[in-house]
């Protein structure tokens, strides 16, 4: 019954609860991630050499490095000049603030306020000392040579696992509690610009990347650094295909979420090898912001990455904050998810790095490869963003005819030696094949206007008569005819015979008839339609080739004329009669 009043008394005040709830959820910046996302890779999220902030306070493996807070809190303390009382009675103001960025905080730290704030001022003058001394670019000049720490040896040595230490989500302390004990230390009312200190970590943390705008004021180190890597939007213009425009900006919200539905379908499973098939061209962005990524006429632009040992947890941390801070963005995940889609094995890893793309410190393909696709395990990605956009068009450019062509000719035919010489070959042989059917055909073409017999491995041609060429398809014809032992009925009237026609006059008689009906065949085979239509039909083949040589007659005074004409005019040159000496 107890419950039971309490939800009733709550439904009663729900407005100031929320008021109450959404304002205290601001407060929160630093966060115990969940077992259900750092299950896969648990050592990722926790600091190996030193902690910083309550979550990881006391743990055996990190004893070791109180020695090293307690000795940089004293040389803070004598730098600024002021007594231990003093911070620690300015620290007790933010106390409250501090709890509240952490989320959840052990009872142990609300019930005991000395140690909390005893806690945070040797983590908060560790984290400036080691941001003082990367600043300056040598030994501090108040530490010893030989410090274990704050000397060339320890900025060779032991710095990278401080830094490694300082991105995990769970080893935070709030930018709130370094900025009071920077005005500490500067003894000065005027307020210190958080961007110097902005500036010193991402000089310590990103040295490759120049901090070209301001941040802000950024709730930790990692939310700095995470700020650092994505400062700069695109360089170039990404353009949508004609129609996805028109979708992306007119549709209705149950059509979005059916084009979003589809397009996790159809776009992201365009990996580097299919893209560079397609025809899509990988270049370099202009910055190293991992915002910076466009796709125009055929061309993706994508930042700088160095794949190293440290890319997999300082990934999985940042990836981490955004998923559990409201507010805090999503463009890591995104640009992430992104990398992923274009990276299924090695062979899109060496793709990436031979463009120079893609920086692989870990020396295998492979491993990169594993690395992108076990980042991108479960996230949730903004289907809005700028690399959608960018997803989305290289989708359209891909689905074009020809591109959709040339993808499929390399993956079929490109993929490996054989295949490729398989392919060769098969062009040749088809260049042979069509060279061989057009030879055939201009041969028919040529030999379309004669007829050829072919006997005993002797053969003849005869030319179509065509009206002019009588004297030569005659001669032709008789010639073919002969050498084929068929020419008996040109020649030779039929013969009778009776009942006492002996079997040599039958024989002859069959001879001469086959001779006849082939004979007529042919001639009329070889005559032009527009010729053998003006000719009458006749009994034999001999009285046939008699009524052609009659039609023809004609044709053959006027090509006698024509060559006496020649002669004549063969023996007047110049135009003048030759005359005998």
């Amino acid at each position: 019954m107890n419950w039971i009043n309490q939800i009733n008394n709550e439904i009663k005040c729900i407005a100031p609860s929320i008021y109450d709830g959404m304002e205290q959820w601001t407060k929160h910046s630093i966060y115990k991630i969940p077992s259900i996302v750092t299950n896969p890779n648990r050592k990722a999220y926790k600091p190996q050499a030193i902690s910083f902030g309550p979550y990881h306070y006391g743990e055996e493996h990190l004893m070791a490095m109180e020695e090293h807070k307690h000795r940089a809190l004293v040389h803070f303390l004598k730098r600024c000049e002021k007594p231990i009382e003093f911070v620690f009675q300015a620290m007790e103001q933010v106390v409250q603030e501090l709890r509240d960025s952490y989320k959840p905080l052990d009872p142990i730290w609300i019930l005991d306020t000395p140690k909390f704030i005893q806690m945070m001022i040797l983590d908060g003058c560790f984290t400036l000392e080691i941001l003082r001394a990367n600043h300056n670019h040598c030994v501090v000049d108040d530490y010893a040579e030989n410090d274990p720490i704050f000397s060339e040896h320890g900025r060779f040595y032991i710095l990278p696992y401080i830094k490694r230490d300082m991105l995990m989500l769970e080893n935070q302390i709030p930018m709130t509690f370094l900025r009071t004990l920077i005005q500490l230390e500067i003894r000065t009312e005027q307020e210190y610009d958080h961007e110097l200190l902005n500036e010193k970590i991402v000089k310590l943390l990103n040295p490759r990347t120049p901090l070209i705008q301001s941040l802000g004021k950024c709730m930790h180190i990692l939310d700095v650094y995470r700020k650092s890597l994505i400062q700069q939007g695109p360089s170039h213009p990404t353009r949508m295909p004609k129609e996805t425009k028109r979708n992306w900006l007119t549709l209705e919200a149950g059509e979005e979420i059916h084009y979003a539905k589809s397009l996790r379908v159809v776009v992201i499973i365009r990996s580097a090898v299919e893209l560079h098939e397609a025809g899509i061209r990988f270049r370099k962005s202009k910055t190293l912001s991992l915002r910076d990524v466009s796709f125009d006429r055929g061309v993706l632009r994508l930042p700088i990455l160095v794949v190293d040992d440290t890319t997999e947890y300082m990934l999985l941390n940042l990836i981490a904050f955004e998923r559990l801070h409201v507010g805090a963005g999503n463009e890591i995940t995104s640009f992430i998810f992104f990398m992923d889609t274009m990276v299924d094995n090695a062979a899109d890893v060496a793709i990436l790095n031979r463009k120079g793309i893609i920086i692989n410190a870990l020396g295998s393909d492979k491993i990169v490869s594993r690395l992108f696709n076990s980042l991108s395990r479960d996230i949730a990605v903004d289907r809005h963003g700028v690399l959608e956009v960018a997803r989305t068009s290289m989708s359209g450019f891909c689905k074009k005819p020809w591109n959709r062509w040339r993808a499929n000719l390399i993956h079929t035919y490109f993929r490996n030696p054989w295949a490729i010489v398989s392919l060769i070959a098969g062009i040749f042989l088809f260049v042979l094949t069509t060279i061989q059917t057009i030879y055939s055909v201009k041969k028919s073409y040529e030999n379309s206007g004669q007829m050829t017999f072919s006997m005993n491995n002797c053969s003849a041609s005869i030319k179509i008569l065509n009206g002019s060429n009588f004297k030569k398809w005659k001669k032709d014809l008789e010639f073919s005819l002969g050498i084929a032992d068929l020419d008996m009925a040109l020649h030779e009237t039929k013969h009778v015979i009776n009942d006492q026609s002996t079997p040599e006059e039958k024989e002859k008689l069959a001879k001469w008839e086959r001779s006849d009906r082939l004979s007529s065949c042919a001639m009329k085979r070889t005559i032009s339609e527009h010729v053998i239509s003006g000719l009458p039909e006749k009994e034999n083949a001999k009285e046939y080739l008699a009524a052609i040589r009659k039609r023809f007659q004609v044709s053959d005074n006027v090509e006698s004329g024509y060559l006496l004409k020649q002669l004549t005019d063969m023996s007047k040159p110049n135009g003048k009669p030759m005359t005998l000496t």
